[in-house]
């Protein structure tokens, strides 16, 4: 794919789920809502903030590279920006959920790394 394709998709990701984030918010209460709502809003709000890291990280890694990039650097920026999404989503779900924050967030944080490490050595 090229990297025209994947910044339209990625583009395309964050507007349709920052859409829908406002779309809940206006119009469904999620404290009074089902679990199917807030699976929604968590959902919607994960490819969000992954979609602007990611953009941000190319941007980072485009600077760091003196503007010789590559498709592989924007699927590895689409990648770590999922990952620190999901961390940051877990860290609202201990919060949420009343569990010891601090070795919990930790424990996220080494899984995180340590599944970063085994994608970069297998992909290597």
């Amino acid at each position: 794919m090229t990297k025209k394709f994947l910044s339209l998709l990625l583009y395309l990701v964050f507007f349709l789920s920052s859409i829908s984030i406002v779309l809940i918010l206006l119009y469904i209460d999620p404290y009074l809502s089902n679990d199917i709502v807030i699976a929604s809003l968590v959902i919607s709000s994960v490819l969000c903030v992954s979609s602007i890291l990611t953009a941000l990280l190319y941007f980072v890694k485009k600077i760091h590279y003196r503007w010789e990039v590559l498709v592989t650097h924007l699927s590895s920026s689409m990648r770590q920006s999922l990952f620190v999404a999901l961390f940051l989503c877990g860290l609202g779900v201990f919060i949420r959920m009343e569990i010891p924050f601090y070795i919990s967030s930790l424990l996220l944080f080494i899984l995180i790394v340590f599944l970063e490490l085994f994608i970069q050595s297998v992909l290597s």
